[in-house]
């Protein structure tokens, strides 16, 4: 290897040592930045609901009312979508500077986060066509499925202020009331038509689709000048036992992470699910029963694709896990027995068997239907479809004794 300025040599114990702990710093903030990203635009819906069953049913008590709640939940939406993508961005940060300088198979780099930041920040200052035609380059990439999911929240964020927005509209059909309510209506669609501009053209995720191969090679371009980050190391060199644990942990945490916001994603949905109740009976209107179902319907279904993606994320976290206890030598039938391949009889003792671990199925969309699979993410997503079969059965209701009332 050629020799690159100011090298430092370091032991492997020392370098391992202060590597391990940067990236165990930089692995909890990605985790960090990534809690109740779903769950604070439903917390959002659910608050709203709450409030809107607490108005009262005559219009010259409810309009003014309802449109300043409209126009305060849109502020708040917008605010969330913002901090959202914010967080999306300081993810694609953080996963690329893990790529160069904890993941590259070539020259190991000299862990130093903050003053890579600085360079970084400098760097983007002062070459924004280098930077333009990184972002031309991964304009036709596809998004990487770390942050795929981003997407839909996206999507979610649009799709509520919508129906908030059309929801808020509906009174201003009715005879009697007063102009401060239709004035701060239309307060109401100036913001969501000025948010729906900035984030379309600011915090759009599909643009540009792939953040992180974007910061990947924005890190590159950074620290290829910097040539006293390097160190020398053999590139060849096997992994030690203490890293290999140290990955094993992580995917363990992000494993149960995805697993529980996967829950609280859920109960929030059931508690929107109770919400629609609680407008349907206050309001006794089909429109306002058919706004509120629309809501808790995309929730769910919001809801639905997360869940997907983090089935996903688990048996990819779930395979690594089995890689590690594979390089580690776990894989022995006195300790953690591994399935044997084939259609052959095992003629291993029962308890051997009963234990024996493997990689994880891939998932599909037709086992949510059959009743003959029984686990818990089969569990979850079959919840999702039940809370949607619960919102529209609600808003039948509705109509349906409209109908027989007006019989």
């Amino acid at each position: 290897m050629a020799e690159l300025p100011n090298q430092v040599h370091t032991s492997d114990s020392q370098f391992e040592t202060i590597r391990g702990q940067e990236y165990g710093v930089l692995r909890e903030e990605l985790k960090i930045n990534r809690q109740f990203v779903f769950e604070r635009p439903l917390l959002l819906v659910g608050v709203s609901f709450a409030a809107l069953a607490s108005v009262g049913k005559e219009p010259s008590q409810e309009s003014a009312v309802l449109q300043w709640l409209i126009l305060f939940f849109l502020l708040l939406l917008f605010f969330n979508l913002w901090f959202t993508f914010n967080r999306l961005s300081s993810n694609s940060r953080v996963l690329g500077y893990l790529r160069v300088v904890h993941e590259s198979t070539e020259n190991v780099l000299r862990p130093g986060w903050e003053r890579a930041l600085s360079l970084q920040r400098t760097w983007l200052a002062t070459n924004v066509e280098k930077l333009t035609g990184i972002e031309r380059e991964c304009g036709g990439l596809t998004m990487h499925d770390a942050n795929r999911f981003y997407g839909g929240l996206f999507l979610f964020h649009l799709s509520m202020g919508g129906l908030a927005l059309a929801f808020g509209l509906l009174p201003l059909a009715g005879p009697g009331l007063s102009y401060p309510a239709r004035l701060l209506e239309a307060a109401a669609v100036g913001v969501y038509v000025v948010g729906i501009i900035v984030a379309l053209r600011s915090w759009n995720p599909y643009r540009p689709k792939n953040s992180l191969e974007i910061q990947t090679r924005v890190w590159r371009e950074v620290l290829r000048t910097n040539g006293d980050f390097y160190m020398t190391k053999d590139s060849t060199a096997s992994p030690s036992p203490e890293a290999v644990r140290a990955a094993m942990d992580l995917a363990w945490r992000d494993h149960h992470h995805a697993r529980d916001q996967t829950w609280k994603a859920l109960q929030i949905e059931a508690v929107l699910g109770a919400g629609l109740v609680s407008i349907d009976a206050q309001y006794d209107r089909p429109s306002a029963t058919l706004g509120a179902a629309i809501l808790v319907i995309l929730a769910a279904m919001f809801g639905l694709l997360i869940s997907w993606h983090h089935r996903k994320l688990e048996r990819r976290k779930i395979i690594h896990i089995y890689n590690c206890e594979e390089y580690l030598g776990l894989h022995r039938d006195d300790l953690l027995p591994r399935k044997r391949k084939g259609s052959g009889a095992d003629d291993r003792s029962a308890e051997v068997v009963d234990s024996a671990v493997s990689f994880p199925e891939p998932f599909s969309w037709w086992w949510v239907f059959d009743i003959r699979r029984t686990n818990t993410a089969l569990f979850i997503m079959r919840m999702h479809f039940a809370i949607i079969a619960f919102a529209i059965i609600v808003v039948v209701a509705r109509y349906t004794a409209g109908d027989y009332a007006g019989g």
